[in-house]
């Protein structure tokens, strides 16, 4: 038996994988021989000997193949091996990272055994919020889950690991719970930032930068977020379409967060406000200015516009 596991969500990909070894493990119990096959290590005729062994001392082989984009240029290779797999070997491939583009991607996802998973919506991704807690003993209520999106991101790899550290502080996540337990997601601090600079607010501008430090940002990763954030401002001032957003990786959420600073911007005003952060960033690259210092100036000089 084939099985391929493609799509967007690599989390979920990843945890169907770790249920399937377990289910099997439990079904066969000792009479399972597991391999795993990474194919951006090991050759193809690695994975022809796995898929093809027959099990001596065990009843099934349950063969993991990981790194099959390694296989792109090989796919009627591929397409024949798979036909040749004995009913004793269940191939679980992992499709992470497979460009969906690609004919290997078509082929594996034609399969009778293909799961795709896709990205979760937002609603998805709260009612996933809601179950992960509750499987770790907590429970959390909808505006909860979606402050913890907006706090540390939509990434659910991050995301399982903050549910984790929230179920072991408490058995129900609140708003002040997450305040406590989690780092606030960098973007919606920079959000926070450019509202103070453009509001003139030189000391609390500093103040939000400071805490964008000590929480773990370094200042290339502050000034890269800044050319994201003021790309996103230029694209809600000259009211960008469906489409372009779609093309630029923009989100409604960060489109509509925007909307709220571009009152009192125009064009020109992003403009110097983008050559500042250029000119930031190439002082601190050149070493004409230590970084924290080059931040601090360029805080000052937005605040100032």
């Amino acid at each position: 038996m084939i099985l391929f596991l493609g799509g967007d969500n690599s989390f979920t990909i990843a945890q169907h994988i770790k249920k399937l070894r377990q289910q099997y493990a439990n079904k066969y119990k000792d009479a399972l021989d597991e391999a795993v096959v990474d194919m951006a290590v090991d050759g193809f005729a690695e994975l022809e000997q796995s898929l093809l062994a027959l099990p001596m001392f065990f009843s099934h082989r349950l063969v993991i193949i990981a790194g099959i984009f390694s296989l792109k240029d090989q796919v009627e290779q591929l397409e024949s091996l798979l036909a040749r797999v004995p009913d004793t070997t269940v191939a679980v491939i992992d499709g992470r990272g497979l460009d969906k583009r690609t004919r290997l991607y078509k082929v594996l996802a034609s399969l009778p055994k293909a799961k795709i998973f896709s990205s979760l919506n937002p609603q998805d991704r709260i009612n996933w919020i809601r179950t992960e807690a509750k499987r770790q003993g907590a429970t959390i209520l909808p505006a909860e889950a979606q402050y913890l999106i907006q706090r540390v991101g939509s990434d659910e790899w991050l995301l399982a690991n903050e549910l984790s550290k929230l179920a072991l502080a408490t058995n129900t996540i609140t708003r002040e719970v997450i305040n406590e337990h989690t780092p606030k997601n960098v973007h919606d601090s920079v959000f926070d930032l450019i509202e103070a600079m453009g509001r003139g607010q030189i000391a609390r501008a500093i103040a939000v930068y400071e805490e964008l430090n000590a929480s773990g940002a370094n200042d290339q990763q502050i000034v890269a977020t800044l050319m994201w954030h003021y790309r996103v401002l230029t694209m809600a001032l000259e009211r960008a379409g469906d489409d372009e957003l779609r093309a630029c990786g923009i989100k409604p959420y960060s489109l509509q967060k925007a909307g709220a600073l571009i009152q009192d911007m125009s064009i020109d005003d992003i403009a110097t406000a983008y050559e500042l952060i250029l000119d930031a960033d190439i002082a601190m690259k050149t070493g004409e200015k230590k970084a924290h210092q080059a931040m601090v100036d360029l805080v000052m000089q937005l605040s100032e516009k």
